[in-house]
């Protein structure tokens, strides 16, 4: 029936026009979302009732909530006519809604009369409009740290800025796709995310990023270097040579064939026979090309061998045996001697030979085309000619030999690998100022390894600590439980001594009392018989009245006299009654002693058998324990024996073979790389400044490298057979950053991300990456995601009753501690997704979360301004860290130890020790509101970033390292 509201006049329904359809998504949803949806939805339904969507509406648990086609039936239109006592929504909500207006009602009952018809379009990330975040906010939420190179990723907004050392070396951008379209100042690609990066992570198994943001995460490859199709040779490369403008290489093989090509081809353009003559297989020729490939140089020994493209072969012979042979231009070839001369050879038919030139009393080993000539001895002494004069001066003398160099125009710097006492030795000469700059000594491969290495080793010597101490409190407490029982045996026996000494005194008792009873039974007796007798005497007495009968009334007189009085007869009863009363009492005692002398053996053996029990399980877990420590000590006899060998390998390691090659980013003016080949892994090693990028897998030895402008062109050699090996021509482009996006989870639809990813974390296998997020004040959402297939492997139900701000896994994987803003800390099982613990304590949104290495202990930190610290094994706080006068926004362990780091809001990086919760640091490194914070996995370096874009590294001591800002470099353009 229709209510009051209703009465006064019918519903002006007759103002729709009959063919007018009622949409439920534009009509009948704002209405609810603002009148009802408050009290009415998930998390919060009250009397059971959800009216956030159609679909909750008809399977409410509260039935005819919605009755497609009958309005009067329905209880959502009967209630909000406040109909059948219903009065909803009610005068006194406290959520600001409004009784519907006549109009509305009217929808209302037109809409569930055309049959309740759910019109919500379908959900279509790349339907939405998306904006841009304005270029000024900057906002730096997100920050990790690789944690074995000194490589930094940081959000600022929603773009990511990465770091090596104190240098950005690119920013994380998507192609610009039709889906990920947003108004950009570059049109081939788009910042990181739409909104705000949330949350980063490094893997560092395969140097993945992944990066949060709205109902999506994004996942970076490291993929520095793009394959480019090269022509494949019919035999192996000995040599190589390329042009570096024009992209054109040559190579020479083992026939001593010269193959000429262009990269991207699958073709030589050309090839020739050199005709050499190499007996000494040590003596490898060299190779030069001219910029347009029209002819190639071939010198070995004292002769010079040219090939031309149009099939013209010309032989020279030399003053002294080549050492090194460059173009310089189409009509022009250098060659450096072994004598120290140097000559200049024209190309052109009409050129004559020119006389060699002295430059030094060493042999020549390279010559390099700058603005000035360098040529380079084998002695490390670099010199130049004068282009005035054209005579020869001193430029630079490096520590040692070079055994390659490579020109980076852009950075008017030669680099150079050194050989001699230096071998393997990455430097640069500045050819502005003639300075050698020492770069890297050892592989950074070698010491990542080893800096892994101890880490290990480090926390397994954590790890067997936290189990000695655990064991030896274990048999401590095994000890103690077994004086414990000891003691409680001897009692025992006490109590069962006292037990059969109660038993025989209760048995002394009860035949007192049965004696004592005996005798009052007697003596009631012999008082009932005399009585009797004196009764029927007396009466007998009482009927012998005549004179005749007077003798036998005396006889029966003495008798009567000849009876006990009834006074001794009562005195004796007394007297036997007492005796009887005294001997029950003292059995009743006797026997309430007996009971508590049983309780006490009975009590007494339950307490024995619990203790035996706990002992059982101490000496159990003891044993566990020292098998697990025995495990662990022979685990870290393993790490220590391969952080030895790690540690000397790295020593021993050398920053590079004996090639090397510069390559520049197309499109991208002044990026440039310089590339080596590990001498530790079978990869390349890609250098933007003094520190070098996580480095490229090989499937074989890098022979030779060389370089076009934007090219890296390398010879690959690997293993057929025992003593043979072939070789394979490779070619990479530079991408325009090392990481390429390769995955979206999120992407799929339905999406099963309900709104912003919050936080995420890349377990320690590389195989899982778990999201948190959620829908605020409502639910949280927890994810664990398989990273190779990019599917949900475990998905957490209602994990907490609001939003999930933070998550960590544990460092061995097999367990996830998450905070929310419930104010709950929980930890998980990953693999099965049981949870495991709850901790209460905090009283506002829990921010941050982070494991302790040992996994005894985790520590969180909320809005509250309270840090906590709880025991895993007691399931309680060991210690409170309150006294902040601002809400902290981040928490990291250092290293190994039981010390955090913590940024908050009013701008100060703070340690504490968690063991006795003393603060040891104290410093002010930004102005402004700090949101992220990382540390290093050595615990050394800290970094954190605020509000304003800025990002900062300190030391332990406070003392900053450098400071980061995103650097607007310019975009590749296609």
């Amino acid at each position: 029936m229709l209510c009051s509201l209703t009465a006064a006049a019918e519903l002006p329904e007759s103002t729709l026009p009959p063919d007018r359809k009622v949409s439920y998504f534009t009509d009948i949803a704002p209405l609810l979302q603002q009148n009802c949806v408050a009290c009415h939805r998930k998390g919060d339904d009250e009397g059971g009732v959800m009216l956030e969507s159609v679909d909750a509406m008809k399977t409410s648990d509260n039935d005819e909530v919605l009755l497609p086609s009958k309005p009067e039936e329905s209880r959502l239109f009967v209630a909000a006519t406040h109909g059948d006592d219903l009065e909803m929504p009610p005068a006194k909500n406290g959520v600001g809604a409004k009784n519907l207006t006549p109009q509305q009602l009217a929808l209302l009952r037109r809409w569930i009369a055309q049959g309740a018809i759910d019109d919500t379009p379908k959900e279509d990330p790349s339907k939405n409009n998306w904006q841009p975040l304005p270029t000024s906010n900057r906002t730096s939420f997100a920050a990790t740290m690789h944690p074995n190179r000194p490589l930094k990723a940081i959000s600022f907004g929603n773009r990511v800025g990465l770091f090596l050392g104190d240098k950005m070396v690119t920013e994380l951008r998507r192609p610009q796709t039709t889906a990920d379209a947003l108004p950009q100042s570059n049109r081939n690609s788009s910042p990181a995310q739409r909104d705000f990066v949330h949350a980063i992570d490094f893997d560092p198994h395969s140097n993945l990023i992944a990066t949060a943001g709205y109902r999506e995460v994004a996942l970076w490859k490291y993929e520095p270097l793009q394959a480019v199709t090269l022509p494949s040779t019919p035999h192996n490369v000995i040599a190589l040579a390329t042009s570096a403008r024009n992209h054109h290489i040559a190579v020479l093989t083992a026939d001593h064939s010269v193959h000429v090509g262009t990269i991207g081809n699958q073709a030589f353009q050309w090839s020739g026979n050199s005709q050499l003559n190499v007996t000494d297989e040590k003596s490898i020729p060299k190779l030069a090309l001219s910029p347009k490939a029209n002819w190639a140089a071939i010198g070995h020994q004292q002769a010079l061998h040219v090939l031309s493209a149009d099939g013209v072969k010309s032989k020279l012979n030399t003053p002294a045996i080549i050492t090194c042979c460059i173009a310089t231009s189409e009509n022009e070839l250098v060659l450096g001697f072994q004598d120290g001369r140097i000559q200049v050879i024209g190309m052109a038919p009409q050129d004559t030979l020119t006389d060699p030139i002295k430059v030094s009393a060493n042999p020549i080993q390279h010559l390099i085309a700058t603005p000035t000539w360098l040529a380079i001895d084998n002695t490390g002494l670099v010199r130049s000619a004068d282009q005035i004069t054209g005579t020869w001066e001193n430029f630079v003398k490096l520590p040692a030999p070079a055994t390659d160099t490579s020109l980076s125009v852009d950075d008017n710097k030669l680099f150079v690998v050194l050989g001699g006492s230096k071998t393997g030795t990455l430097g640069s000469i500045d050819l502005t100022s003639k300075q050698f700059q020492e770069l890297a000594v050892h592989d950074p491969a070698a010491q990542a390894i080893a800096a892994n290495a101890k880490w290990q080793f480090d926390v397994g010597t954590k790890q067997s600590l936290a189990l000695t101490a655990e064991k030896n409190q274990t048999a401590s407490d095994a000890k103690a439980e077994q004086n414990s029982l000891d003691s409680l045996i001897k009692k025992t026996d006490d109590y069962v001594k006292q037990q059969e000494t109660a038993k025989q005194a209760l048995e002394k008792a009860q035949q007192a009392d049965e004696t004592a009873l005996k005798t009052l039974q007697e003596k009631q007796a012999l008082q009932n018989d005399v009585n009797q007798n004196r009764q029927t005497l007396t009466k007998q007495i009482a009927g012998l009245t005549t004179d005749d009968q007077a003798e036998q009334k005396a006889t029966l007189q003495q008798q009567l006299a000849k009876l006990t009085s009834e006074a001794d007869l009562a005195k004796q009863v007394k007297t036997a009654m007492d005796a009887q009363t005294k001997t029950a009492s003292d059995l009743e005692s006797k026997q309430k002693a007996l009971k508590q002398a049983e309780g006490k053996v009975v009590l007494a053996k339950a307490d024995r058998g619990r203790m035996e029990k706990r002992l059982s399980r101490f000496k159990e877990l003891e044993q566990t324990l020292a098998d697990q420590l025995a495990e662990e000590k022979a685990r870290q006899s393993e790490r220590q024996e391969q952080m030895t060998a790690s540690q000397t390998a790295a020593t021993q390691s050398r920053a590079a073979t004996n090639r090397i090659a510069v390559v520049s980013t197309p499109g991208i003016k002044g990026q440039t790389h310089l590339a080596s080949f590990s001498t530790t892994a079978e990869a390349i090693t890609l250098w933007p400044g003094k520190q070098a990028l996580p480095t490229i897998p090989l499937a074989g030895k890098l022979i030779e490298l060389s370089q076009t402008e934007t090219h890296l062109i390398g010879v690959l050699e690997t293993s057929t057979a025992p003593n043979e090996t072939q070789t394979e021509l490779l070619a990479w482009k530079l991408q325009a950053s090392p990481w390429q996006l390769a995955k979206r989870l999120g992407a799929s639809q339905p999406n099963p991300l309900v709104d912003r990813v919050l936080c995420l974390a890349i377990d320690p296998s590389g195989k899982r990456l778990a999201t948190g997020g959620g829908q605020p004040s409502r639910e949280g959402e927890l994810l664990i995601w398989n990273l190779e297939t990019g599917q949900i492997e475990t998905r957490i139900e209602q994990p907490h009753a609001d939003t999930v701000l933070c998550l960590d896994f544990s460092p061995d994987g097999s367990r996830l501690a998450t905070g929310s803003a419930d104010g709950l800390v929980k930890v998980w099982e990953v693999a099965s997704g049981a949870l495991l613990q709850t901790f209460e304590g905090h009283t506002h949104h829990v921010t941050a979360i982070d494991w302790r290495v040992d996994q005894r202990e985790i520590s969180s930190a909320a809005s509250d301004a309270i840090i906590k610290v709880w025991n895993l094994s007691t399931g309680k706080a060991s210690r409170t860290i309150t006294g902040l006068k601002a809400e902290v926004t981040s928490l990291r362990y250092l290293g190994i130890d039981n010390r955090i780091a913590i940024t908050d809001g009013d701008g100060y990086v703070r340690i504490y020790r968690t063991d006795n919760g003393a603060r040891e640091l104290n410093t002010k490194p930004s102005s402004n509101y700090l949101y992220a914070l990382e540390t290093s996995q050595s615990g050394d370096r800290i970094l954190a970033a605020d509000s304003e874009g800025q990002a900062v590294e300190i030391d332990r001591k406070g003392k900053v390292l450098h400071r980061h800002e995103l650097i607007d470099a310019p975009v590749a353009s296609q």
